[in-house]
């Protein structure tokens, strides 16, 4: 250890007790400039970012056949109302040019178109109640996330509180119970609200799952922060908190604890960075992402002579 100490140039110092006590800021380490060429230690100035924090909800895949079978009835009803409006059509120009048309003929004609109409407007009204303006309107009209349910892709239902804000890019994450991380696409709010649920239905598609499948998903919540991700290599972990060294000045560099509340996580769920809110950290920090343990050592002082 106390060649390691010769390496970095430094010497014990009052961290330790400092730490321990708590009402004393952290002195800084300073390393030599011999140790910052070798290339073991390297920093990264971190810019800041806007995030907003997700808040779970609840999301089940749903079966799609209701839909789809809903769907096929407003076309037929579509098909049959056409017919009907184009007989009523023919029908009225022959009464009128008196082409041997009665006018029990015309009012029989009259009463279809009416009759057809008037299913086709029940199946298109019960989609919009049902499903909401988004979904109701892409069954109704052949819309893109109609045509992703029916090539197979998942619709996923979710319920939402009213702190939480719908997507601005249109994508939410979802994560399946096996711990797969999937994106979804954000349809629209739904239209009824299930029984003995709080909260609002929205509609999302993603990929191919069995209806019935629980979703974890994470979507918008309160105000956009600006703040840092901080990478998980820049990280020493002591007494269960995350923290990390931050240049003060020329070689010079104190350990700071940050907040481990705000993962940022891969798709398969790494963890790759945490965010920090700006003014938990200093302007544009540059901070120690390579060589951490080395710099901490050096910090710690050198481990007095029969430890282990």
């Amino acid at each position: 250890m106390m060649l390691l100490a010769a390496l970095l140039g430094t010497t014990p110092s009052a961290r330790a007790g400092a730490a321990a006590s708590g009402t004393q800021p952290v002195p800084a380490t300073t390393l030599s400039a011999k140790t910052m060429k070798t290339g073991l230690i390297a920093v990264t100035t971190l810019s800041p970012e806007t995030r907003r924090p997700g808040l779970p909800a609840f999301g089940r895949v749903i079966d799609p056949t209701p839909i789809i079978q809903l769907h096929a009835k407003i076309v037929t009803a579509r098909a049959k109302a056409h017919l009907a409006a184009t007989a009523l059509a023919r029908t009225r120009h022959l009464y009128r040019a008196a082409q041997n048309v009665s006018k029990a003929r015309l009012e029989q004609a009259e009463a279809d178109a009416s009759e057809t109409k008037a299913h086709l407007d029940e199946l298109t009204q019960r989609a919009r109640l049902r499903y909401g303006a988004a979904l109701g309107g892409a069954i109704i009209g052949d819309g893109s996330a109609f045509t992703r349910i029916a090539s197979g892709d998942a619709l996923v239902s979710a319920i939402v509180t009213a702190r939480t804000a719908m997507p601005d890019d249109g994508t939410a994450k979802a994560r399946e119970p096996d711990g797969t991380t999937i994106s979804l696409s954000l349809v629209g709010e739904a239209g009824e609200l299930p029984q003995g649920t709080v909260g609002k239905p929205v509609y999302f598609t993603g990929p191919s799952l069995p209806a019935g499948t629980p979703l974890a998903v994470t979507l918008p919540g309160g105000k956009a922060r600006k703040g840092y991700a901080v990478p998980v290599s820049a990280l020493i972990w002591q007494r269960d908190m995350p923290r990390v060294f931050v240049t003060v000045g020329p070689r010079r560099f104190r350990e700071m604890r940050i907040p481990d509340d705000a993962p940022i996580r891969r798709d398969d769920g790494t963890t790759i960075a945490y965010f920090v809110p700006v003014g938990q950290l200093p302007a544009s920090p540059a901070i120690v992402t390579k060589g951490v343990g080395l710099v901490f050592s050096a910090a710690a002082g050198p481990i007095p002579s029969g430890g282990n």
